[in-house]
C-alpha cells in the first residue's frame, strides 16, 4: 500500500510487523457514512489489509 496515495483516505494508524509489513490498519470512523465505510472496506480488501474501525 502506498501512503498518501491521491484519492485514497490514508488510515489514522498502521500496525507494522518486525519485517516492516503492515499488520493492521486502524481508522477512526465514528462519523463515516455507509458509503465511506464501504469504500474503506473495499480498499482494505483489495490491498488484503486487516483493519479496525473505532
Amino acid at each position: 500500500m502506498t501512503l498518501a496515495e491521491r484519492g485514497i483516505k490514508n488510515p489514522d494508524a498502521f500496525l507494522v510487523g518486525n519485517e516492516g509489513e503492515i499488520v493492521r490498519v486502524i481508522e477512526s470512523a465514528g462519523k463515516y457514512s455507509i458509503s465511506q465505510l464501504e469504500s474503506f472496506h473495499k480498499h482494505c480488501e483489495s490491498e488484503q489489509l486487516a483493519y479496525e474501525l473505532w
